[in-house]
């Protein structure tokens, strides 16, 4: 729908600016995501729990704040709150053992 697309639009505009032209979210760097990212204090202690539970690895973890940057994005957010991450965390793949 044309509003999905302006909300996408936006998203793209506000990484442009905040990474370089065309520079996306999925391809920053750890040091990329320390230096322009900002988790709400309660949101990093809700990933940093839920990393611990269910075991993720620190390339997980550092996948999760960058499509929670992305949600946050999607929504006209500067920072990254506990929903954005806890939405991040229901796209993680379930393994099986």
């Amino acid at each position: 729908s044309a509003t999905v697309r302006q909300r996408v639009i936006a998203a793209q505009v506000k990484q442009d600016t905040r990474l370089g032209k065309n520079k996306r979210n999925a391809y920053m760097s750890n040091r990329d995501v320390k230096k322009h990212l900002h988790v709400e204090p309660k949101a990093k202690e809700f990933i940093d729990m839920a990393a611990e539970k269910l075991g993720v690895s620190a390339r997980v973890y550092m996948k999760m704040i960058k499509l929670a940057s992305t949600i946050a994005d999607l929504e006209g957010s500067d920072t990254i709150s506990k929903t954005h991450l806890a939405e991040a965390l229901q796209y993680r793949p379930i393994t099986q053992e």
